[in-house]
């Protein structure tokens, strides 16, 4: 039996710049953000036969075939069912169990941990061997097959490294830069409220719209993209030298940027939980993910944070209790 376990993440800036070919047309884009302790975790164990099993426990579905090649796409586990059919030969018998800590539709990247996390297991099982940046472009390339737009790759970082990076995008590869650790990641643990706003949205469909705007000419959506790439240069400098409040400003930012990117980017829920958070005196707001929904990330003196927070939940949100994750992907075979 395989276990694995892989942290989910906020996107702090940066967000969307990690999408091909986007990061192209903007030179030297970066994504910024941090691996949280809301988990995925997958179990993979053999079978003596040539049945594949899957149990989903937070979708609560269930998907069971004779073998390999009888495992259908289209439902509601096809991005799982892709990662296997890729990497099981036909000959494995599996049970596999996933479960995701992130809400559904909380854009913190819950599916793309659970990818990654059921990918590195089966990749330990075979006998040709990825390595970490091969399983990212593997899991991103079958993503975009299930959802059927591009779509970025800044997820599966946070979920193989943890800790809080600058990601930098670039033509031959990708390169990941640790900013902060130890006692700093704590400092900002403490500047940091997560809200899940209880409900979800495509974010393939907020991604496609600012993909679509930037390659046909928009210049609104152009000019929101370069602004973006500023703010993330802007919360890479103000972490690397710990001013927290600096780095809500960036995020400030960012979002004033973003926010237009995509028709219905804000909801009614998202603006009262926004406007709660700043009359109870939090510094900033931006939505991780790409809005429409999903989760609110806020910026706040640690003096002022349970008062915050009491204001947020009174306008219906819910905390999401999270400590910056700092390692990444674990496997572990019993």
């Amino acid at each position: 039996m395989i276990e694995v376990k892989a942290p989910t993440r906020v996107d702090l800036a940066g967000g969307t710049l990690d999408i091909y070919p986007l990061y192209l047309f903007e030179e030297g884009s970066l994504t910024v953000n941090a691996a949280i302790s809301l988990y995925s975790r997958v179990k993979i164990e053999k079978r003596r036969d040539k049945r594949i099993h899957i149990n989903s426990l937070d979708l609560e579905k269930e998907v069971k075939a004779r073998d390999i090649d009888s495992l259908r796409y289209g439902t509601e586990l096809d991005y799982l069912i892709r990662i296997i059919k890729f990497f099981v030969p036909p000959n494995i018998g599996l049970n596999i169990t996933t479960e995701s800590q992130a809400p559904r539709g909380s854009g913190i990247g819950g599916s793309s941990s659970l990818a990654l996390a059921l990918s590195a297991g089966l990749n330990r099982l075979g006998k040709k061997r990825y390595g970490l940046e091969e399983l990212i472009d593997i899991d991103t390339d079958l993503e975009v097959q299930s959802i059927g737009t591009p779509t970025g790759n800044q997820d599966y970082y946070a979920a193989c490294y943890g800790g809080v990076n600058a990601i930098w995008y670039g033509i031959e590869k990708d390169r990941i830069e640790p900013l902060i650790k130890g006692k700093m990641i704590e400092r900002l643990e403490e500047h940091l409220i997560l809200t899940f706003t209880g409900k979800s949205r495509r974010s393939s469909l907020t991604n496609w719209q600012a993909v679509r705007g930037y390659i046909d000419g928009n210049r609104g959506i152009v000019d929101r993209m370069r602004r973006i790439r500023e703010a993330a240069l802007d919360m890479r400098r103000a972490i690397l030298k710990a001013d927290f409040k600096r780095a809500a400003d960036a995020l400030k930012k960012e979002w004033e940027a973003r926010k237009g990117l995509a028709e219905g980017m804000v909801t009614p829920k998202i603006r009262r939980i926004m406007s709660g958070a700043m009359a109870a005196g939090a510094w900033a707001n931006k939505i991780s993910g790409a809005g429409g929904g999903g989760s609110v990330i806020t910026f706040v003196k640690p003096e002022r944070r349970e008062r915050v927070i009491r204001a947020i939940e009174e306008v219906g949100g819910e905390i999401l209790d999270f400590k910056i994750a700092r390692k990444g992907l674990r496997i572990r075979e019993l």
